[in-house]
């Protein structure tokens, strides 16, 4: 792992040499590389800083929704599983100053799916067995601040909607038994296919990497118990503590 600035690279354990992916935004999937950069280094001579976590960016919207104000955090796509995938290790209500932009964006996300019948929105397998970065526009940060448009905001998978189960269970529960109502044909007897669109089709894909971000959100509290139990015994949990105080949006 090597950080520079706001910016940390993961390496190549074969050439020890920077790969292509990094991470540059707080709502990004792979947030707590930098964190664990920090912990593991800390007090070597080559130690991460904490600011390779705390200068990361991070953004939210701002909409009027039936004279509610919405504040979502912003994604780089607008893909739900990179807002949400690290709570299933870390319990970020408990860490994130105002976990309002996480429900936020869940809010938006059942929005969406409420209104076209289809699971949240996430990179998915495409419903003709392809894939991807599948997102929502008004919670893409891609798309807010710069104009790029999602690849398709109406193909949904349900390992993001139950990824939601991290913030309301009763609402996740819920939306995924309407999904297989709608859908009855999404559930296979290995697990439930990748994605369904609009129109119906659905994808007949069962990706492990979704099938296994499925379990862990319901499994997360006592994921969450365990990591914080470890991180306590090894003395890095106050750090982490601290390393959140920064999990605020910038101003533009």
């Amino acid at each position: 792992m090597y950080s520079s600035g706001s910016v940390c690279w993961v390496s190549s354990a074969k050439e020890n040499a920077p790969l292509g992916y990094y991470v540059d935004r707080k709502a990004n999937e792979s947030r707590l590389a930098p964190v664990w950069a920090h912990l593991v280094t800390k007090g070597s001579e080559k130690e991460v800083p904490k600011t390779a976590f705390s200068d990361m960016e991070l953004y939210t919207g701002n909409y009027t929704i039936d004279e509610r104000n919405y504040y979502p955090m912003l994604t780089w796509d607008g893909a739900y599983f990179q807002g949400m995938l690290p709570s299933i290790l870390l319990n970020e209500r408990k860490l994130i100053p105002d976990y309002s932009i996480i429900e936020d964006m869940t809010k938006m996300q059942k929005m969406h799916s409420e209104d076209n019948d289809i699971p949240f929105v996430s990179s998915a397998a495409t419903t003709d067995d392809g894939y991807a970065a599948f997102g929502i526009n008004k919670i893409s940060e891609a798309y807010v601040r710069f104009g790029h448009e999602s690849p398709g905001e109406k193909t949904g998978t349900p390992h993001a909607t139950a990824l939601s189960y991290m913030v309301n269970p009763w609402d996740a529960v819920n939306l995924l038994k309407t999904i297989k109502e709608q859908h009855p044909e999404i559930e296979s007897p290995y697990g439930w296919y990748d994605s369904v669109d609009t129109e119906g089709k659905i994808s007949t894909k069962i990706l492990s990497l979704d099938q296994g971000m499925m379990i862990g959100s319901f499994l997360s509290p006592s994921i969450n118990e365990k990591v914080d139990n470890y991180l306590k015994h090894k003395d890095y949990y106050d750090h982490v503590v601290e390393m959140y105080q920064s999990f605020t949006p910038d101003s533009e």
